[in-house]
């Protein structure tokens, strides 16, 4: 899994960029460092699949948890819209990630659970994403 994330992660900078400047490089490394002593490589990649996976049935999809808005590597994933160098933010992971939340329908979200093949793939694609509903608005009285 370490090999297929670091992979990954330089295929899809070398897409977003053309080149991976000094800093995009160290930032990954480090990261994908983190990560590694975590253990949470297949959280990684079942997000990053998740995200392809709705990208291909053109569901918009976006992990807003906020250690994962801090990753460059779940930036380049796609998890995350928000380039975390960009917006200055530090990177940081707990110790693990938890559940995932989405706000997105969970018809959409069994859908993409759907494309998941593996009985353990599936298992762990339920217990690491929650479906979380959108605030309804409340009426003032």
């Amino acid at each position: 899994m370490k090999q297929q994330l670091k992979k990954l992660a330089y295929e899809r900078a070398l897409e977003k960029y053309g080149e991976i400047s000094d800093y995009h490089k160290y930032r990954i490394v480090s990261e994908l460092r983190r990560i590694n002593e975590l253990s949470i490589e297949d959280e990684i990649l079942c997000l990053e699949r998740l995200v392809s996976i709705a990208r291909q049935m053109n569901v918009s999809l976006e992990i807003e948890q906020e250690p994962v808005i801090s990753s460059f590597v779940c930036y380049l994933f796609g998890i995350t819209l928000i380039d975390p160098i960009e917006a200055k933010l530090v990177f940081t992971l707990p110790e693990s990630l938890g559940e995932i939340k989405t706000t997105h329908s969970m018809e959409a979200v069994q859908i993409i659970y759907k494309e998941f093949t593996a009985e353990d793939e599936m298992l762990f694609f339920g217990e690491l994403i929650k479906h979380k509903p959108k605030d309804e608005p409340t009426e003032n009285r």
